[in-house]
C-alpha cells in the first residue's frame, strides 16, 4: 500500500525585479516618441505591449502596435508608463521617464534559491542594452534589486527560533505572546555604497493552519555605474546584489526551514 502524498514543497520566491533610473545625456529631456522604437526592439521578447498611467488609470495605444500615444491631459498628471510582456507574461519591463524595471515571476523554485537568475538576466540585459541604444543615457544613476520571498509554516509546529535565525527581544513574560512581528534593518553590501534592506514581517495567511511571512530583500546602491559598451560595470553590481542576497537567504532561514521549499524529496 502507497504511504501518504508527500507535501507539495513550497515555492518562497514570488517575484524578483530590477529597477534602473538613468542620467539623460547633458542638456537633453527624455523623448517619449523613442517608445515605438523601443517596442520594435524588443518585440520579440516582448510581443505583448500596453500602456497605462503610473496611477492606473488606462491609456491608448494606436491601431498599429507600433504607435502609442494617449490623449492629451493635466500637465500635473503621472508621466505615462508603458509595459511590455513575453508571450507567457511571466516577465515584463515597464519603461517611464529615464526608468526601465523588468520584472520577473518564477515558473518554478529552483536550487539554489535564487538559481534562476541564469534565466531571468538575458532579460535584464537585453532590456537595459535597448534601453541604451534608444535613449543613449550617460550612466545609471540608481540600481535596485528586488526580492520577495513568502514563507508559509505549520501553525500547529511553530516555535519562531526554529525556523528562522532571529532573536527579537522581548520581555520574558511578551516572549510567547507576540504576533504581527515586524523586523527591518540595513545590512552593507558586496561593493562600495551598496545596501541590502531587509524587511521581515508577518502577514495575512490564506491558510487558518499555517502562519505566513513575507521577506523583502532589496539590495540598492548610492554609486552610479557607467554603461559601457558591454554592460560588465551593471552586470557585475546585478551578480554580486544576486550573491549577497542568496548567501543572506541562507542565513536567515534555518535547516528545518530550508526543508520546507524541498519537502517534495527533490535535491
Amino acid at each position: 500500500m502507497a504511504g501518504p502524498p508527500k507535501p507539495s514543497r513550497q515555492l518562497p520566491l514570488v517575484e524578483v525585479y530590477c529597477e534602473f533610473v538613468f542620467e539623460p545625456p547633458e542638456g537633453q529631456t527624455w523623448d517619449w516618441l523613442r517608445i515605438c522604437e523601443f517596442a520594435k526592439e524588443i518585440d520579440g521578447d516582448f510581443p505583448q505591449h500596453r500602456m497605462v498611467r503610473q496611477h492606473g488609470e488606462p491609456a491608448r495605444l494606436g491601431a498599429d502596435e507600433n504607435e502609442a500615444y494617449w490623449e492629451e491631459g493635466d500637465a500635473d498628471q503621472p508621466a505615462p508608463l508603458f509595459r511590455f510582456a513575453t508571450k507567457d507574461g511571466l516577465t515584463t519591463v515597464q519603461i517611464g521617464e529615464n526608468l526601465l524595471v523588468v520584472n520577473g515571476l518564477p515558473v518554478e523554485n529552483p536550487r539554489p534559491p535564487y538559481g534562476a537568475w541564469k534565466k531571468f538576466y538575458p532579460y535584464v540585459h537585453r532590456s537595459i542594452s535597448t534601453y541604451r541604444d534608444v535613449w543613449k543615457p550617460e550612466r545609471i544613476s540608481q540600481l535596485f534589486l528586488h526580492y520577495v520571498d513568502r514563507i508559509f509554516i505549520p501553525k500547529n509546529d511553530f516555535e519562531f527560533r526554529d525556523y528562522f535565525n532571529l532573536s527579537p527581544v522581548l520581555p520574558a513574560d511578551l516572549d510567547n505572546a507576540f504576533t504581527n512581528l515586524s523586523i527591518s534593518c540595513d545590512l552593507k553590501g558586496a561593493g562600495k555604497g551598496d545596501v541590502l534592506s531587509l524587511v521581515f514581517q508577518e502577514v495575512f495567511s490564506p491558510d487558518p493552519d499555517r502562519v505566513c511571512y513575507l521577506v523583502n530583500w532589496d539590495y540598492w546602491t548610492a554609486e552610479s555605474v557607467a554603461l559601457d559598451a558591454k554592460m560588465t560595470g551593471v552586470k557585475d553590481w546585478l551578480e554580486a546584489g544576486v550573491k549577497c542576497c542568496g548567501s543572506h537567504f541562507k542565513s536567515l532561514y534555518t535547516d528545518r526551514c530550508l526543508k520546507l521549499f524541498e519537502s517534495d524529496g527533490n535535491s
